[in-house]
């Protein structure tokens, strides 16, 4: 009687049940707009009785055994399939394909209560029941906005071989309104560049938070993000707590920059980052849940997402460096390197390396400072009469990478009273009168001076640049110091006289151009491909460094007009 009952049940239920006008919400999760008849729901005291019914499977043991866990439907597997789940506020009815025969085909249906962690009275369906309704499934006595793992499992046996299809789902029962609330709504993934107001060119933010107050019963949600950088990529993953309100990571990438100048006085850039490699983002999301009643793992995967990594633009000053000086200490010198920038507040540092170029196999002097944490003046100790390549390096970290260097010379004096440079100068002069014949056998003096490399630089490349000393050359003068050209020698004549014409060495009638007494040369050093230039200039009066005795001519006529004026005035 209790089996042509629930027969009678199954009719009915066939014929009254066809849901009208469904409405797809999410993959497989439908929504019925009319609630199936009483005469459709399947009591659960008839499905309990139902579960002892079930056969042994004791002789099942010597059949194989065919598993397609999480498969997609195929005709060639002969196992049943969801296909959707129609959603109401107090059942479910769980759709499935129809694949093989019916006379061995058994249903196993699980139910857990993910809120108040509570296994339903399982459901097992097979024989004359499976005739009449296979294919829909009602899950009754459900409650309404609440979440339940699910978990459905069909088994067929055909021509000796037992096929099982064993399928979970997390699903969410409606409200009384037929309101969904998808795995989806309950969280969000968000891809940004900027973190606590910062914008970073060169770092992606992802973000997995909870959409609202709503949290997921005893579960977490699940992403795998992986960047795509060409030919590979790299995976992250995130997991998200019921506790937690949010979880970010950061991912870190190559970029170019294209810098603007928008304001050369204020060094303001406009920089355009784009990434080198790394095009393209995507994530995979689910919701995750262990049900200890099944002692199973239940997940809702939604469909991957991705998008492309765009570049940025970020707008920024950059620190300049003002002046640099060598100052006295109380025990030597020190290197001092002002330096601006239109902002305080920065995160970058400053890095200075001075290499005495007397002793290149030394070890450097070397100091790092942080911007953040200083008033734009950074100090470098030297020792006294030595002569410095000097390397400043700034990098900027923040809101995008940036690193700029500049090279230069300095030279600190030696500590003896005697002198205010270095007594072991990177060039040395030396000004002498020359001896020259000219005719038969007449000797002149030519007044020259003779320009060469410092003997404690022997392995240094130096160039000097000399400023023209007369208006009819206005080219400056280059001469480099080699280990095959160790010197260079220039003749004086022309400047001596310009300035001084009663030299013993002028030319009484001679007419020399306009010409500046004052020699000034700047120097370079070149040290492993890079160029360290001075600022400063040597400068020296030829005139006091040659001897510059009157002719005697003129020594003469100047005696006789003495001696004219004398007997004169007698």
């Amino acid at each position: 009687m209790r089996a042509a009952a629930v027969v009678l049940l199954l009719l009915l239920d066939l014929v009254n049940s066809q849901p009208s006008d469904p409405v797809i919400v999410h993959k497989d999760l439908v929504v019925r707009d009319d609630p199936r008849p009483l005469s459709s729901l399947v009591s659960e005291a008839a499905v309990v009785n139902e579960v002892s019914a079930v056969p042994s499977e004791t002789n099942a043991t010597q059949k194989k055994r065919r598993n397609v866990y999480d498969m997609a439907p195929s005709t060639g597997t002969n196992v049943d399939k969801i296909k959707d789940i129609e959603l109401g506020p107090t059942s479910i009815v769980i759709a499935t394909t129809k694949q093989g025969p019916v006379d061995s085909l058994k249903i196993h249906i699980e139910l857990t209560d993910l809120q108040d962690n509570r296994a339903l009275p399982p459901i097992d369906l097979f024989g004359l029941f499976l005739v009449v309704a296979r294919g829909r499934y009602t899950v009754p006595f459900l409650k309404p906005e609440r979440w339940y793992a699910l978990s459905f499992t069909s088994e067929n046996t055909v021509d000796g071989e037992v096929n099982v299809n064993k399928e979970t789902r997390l699903i969410r029962t409606t409200s009384r309104q037929h309101n969904v609330t998808a795995p989806e709504d309950l969280y969000e993934v968000e891809v940004h560049r900027d973190l606590d107001g910062e914008i970073n060119a060169e770092k992606i933010y992802i973000t997995l938070k909870w959409r609202g107050a709503e949290r997921f019963p005893n579960g977490e949600v699940y992403v795998t993000v992986k960047v795509q950088c060409g030919t590979s990529s790299t995976t992250e993953n995130m997991i998200l707590h019921p506790e937690e309100d949010s979880v970010t990571i950061e991912i870190s990438m190559d970029v170019n920059y294209d810098l603007e100048t928008l304001d050369p006085d204020l060094k303001k850039v406009l920089a355009h980052a784009t990434p080198l490699k790394c095009h393209r983002l995507c994530w995979v999301s689910s919701l995750r849940t262990t049900s200890p009643s099944l002692a199973e793992t239940f997940e809702n995967v939604a469909v991957e997402q991705c998008q492309r990594i765009e570049g940025t633009e970020v707008t920024d000053y950059l620190r300049q460096m003002s002046r640099y000086t060598v100052e006295k200490r109380d025990s030597g010198y020190k290197l001092v390197v002002d330096t601006a920038i239109h902002e305080n507040k920065e995160e970058g540092y400053v890095t200075l390396t001075a290499q005495n170029l007397a002793k290149v196999d030394s070890e450097p002097r070397k100091k790092t400072f942080s911007t953040g944490k200083s008033n734009g003046t950074f100090c470098l100790p030297l020792s006294s009469d030595s002569v410095y390549t000097v390397q400043y390096k700034y990098t900027k970290t923040k809101p995008f990478q940036y690193s700029n260097e500049e090279h230069f010379l300095v030279e600190t004096p030696s500590n003896s009273e005697n002198f205010t440079e270095s007594s072991q100068p990177l060039v040395e002069t030396t000004f002498e009168l020359e001896n020259r014949t000219v005719g038969e056998n007449q000797v002149i003096q030519i007044p020259v001076v003779t320009l060469s490399r410092g003997g404690a630089f022997s392995t240094a490349d130096v160039k000097m640049s000399i400023d023209p000393l007369c208006e009819e050359n206005a080219t400056a003068t280059t001469v480099e110091f080699t280990d095959e050209n160790l010197s260079k020698k220039f003749e004086l004549t022309t400047v001596i006289c310009s300035n001084f014409p009663q030299a013993k060495f002028c030319n009484e009638t001679g007419v020399y151009p306009d010409c500046s007494p004052i020699l000034c040369y700047s120097t370079e050093v070149s040290h492993e491909g890079v160029v360290y230039p001075s600022s400063e200039s040597h400068c020296v009066n030829v005139t006091e460094q040659i001897p510059l005795n009157r002719s005697t001519h003129v020594r003469c006529c100047t005696a006789l007009l003495l001696i004219v004026l004398e007997f004169l005035y007698l």
